[in-house]
């Protein structure tokens, strides 16, 4: 069975959604209970919020730039542009800000 991949603007559309700044991603995240690794691109909250609402996704890494997405073991991949909000919000996030939102590696292994 193949899995589309989703598209750059779902991708792009679902993080519009979290809000307008920085501020609204966290508390969109916090709101969902999602949390992440700082300075990780495939553990941060953007890729663990990314990972729900796109579950066929196998590979998933965020920057402050674009979003890469895998999905399976065919090497395809979609890059899609970042929300400026989203944008702010990696950057401030890996930066020390939103430490609620905050776990370790370990304990990634034991909520995922």
């Amino acid at each position: 069975m193949t899995v589309a991949l989703p598209t750059s603007a779902q991708i792009l559309e679902a993080l519009v959604k979290l809000g307008e700044t920085s501020d609204d991603v966290a508390e969109a995240l916090q709101q969902r209970g999602i949390r992440g690794v700082k300075g990780m691109a495939r553990c941060c909250p953007l890729a663990n919020y990314l990972k729900k609402e796109f579950p066929a996704v196998t590979g998933l890494g965020v920057t402050p730039y674009y979003v890469r997405v895998d999905v399976g073991n065919s090497g395809e991949s979609v890059y899609s542009h970042i929300s400026e909000s989203a944008s702010e919000f990696v950057d401030r996030f890996d930066k020390g800000s939103f430490q609620g939102l905050t776990i370790t590696y370990e304990e990634l292994g034991r909520i995922a």
